[in-house]
């Protein structure tokens, strides 16, 4: 599982929450940093957890790029500010702060597993 969020505090709590539903987790501090990662290992990944906000390279430009990198790969969006609708291209959203049920359920419907805490991965 890859987390990308350019505040280092909230990319640390993300991380843990992740841990904690049985991931392995690699951390991104912007959209580039991500792409560096999936470009270096496209199938290395189950999933992203990508900020929507961040300088640099937005997560919609983010997502747009991983997408032509790993078309199936499983990206959910997370953001401060309620989604305005679906942003073309992700596989769920999910409004910070978030509490672990919720990341969870994210991670399922995203995974299409149905438990997500089941078996380590990536």
């Amino acid at each position: 599982m890859l987390v990308v969020d350019d505040e280092t505090s909230v990319r640390r709590l993300a991380r843990a929450m992740v841990e904690r539903c049985g991931f392995t987790v690699a951390e991104a501090a912007d959209g580039a940093e991500a792409l560096e990662a999936i470009r270096a290992n496209p199938e290395r990944f189950a999933c992203v957890l990508l900020d929507l906000t961040m300088p640099r390279m937005s997560g919609e430009e983010a997502l747009r790029e991983l997408r032509r990198v790993n078309a199936t790969l499983p990206v959910i969006l997370s953001s401060g500010y309620p989604a305005d609708g679906p942003v073309t291209g992700a596989s769920g959203f999910i409004q910070k702060p978030y509490r672990l049920a919720d990341l969870k359920d994210a991670l399922r419907a995203a995974i299409g597993q149905s438990d997500a805490g089941a078996a380590p991965k990536s």
